[in-house]
C-alpha cells in the first residue's frame, strides 16, 4: 500500500491498524490459510528504491497477534 506521505507516523498507523482489521475479519476462502498475513510492513519508498542488500529498514509493523 502506498501513502501520500510516509513521515505522517499517526495516520499510517491509522492505516495499518483498519487494514489488519479489515484482513482479520475477512473471510477465507477455502484452501487459503489463516490468517491472510503474518505481518504487515510500513516501508517509505526512497528507502526502497535506494537498498543495496535484500532488507529495507522497516517503519512500523504489525503481527497479526498484536493487539490493535
Amino acid at each position: 500500500m502506498w501513502t501520500k506521505d510516509w513521515s505522517a507516523e499517526e495516520g499510517n498507523m491509522r492505516i495499518g491498524q483498519v487494514l489488519k482489521q479489515k484482513l482479520l475479519g475477512a473471510e477465507v476462502p477455502p484452501g487459503c490459510t489463516t490468517p491472510l498475513f503474518d505481518w504487515l510492513k510500513y516501508e517509505d519508498h526512497d528507502s526502497c528504491q535506494k537498498k543495496s542488500g535484500s532488507t529495507v529498514k522497516v517503519s512500523f509493523k504489525y503481527h497479526y497477534h498484536s493487539y490493535v
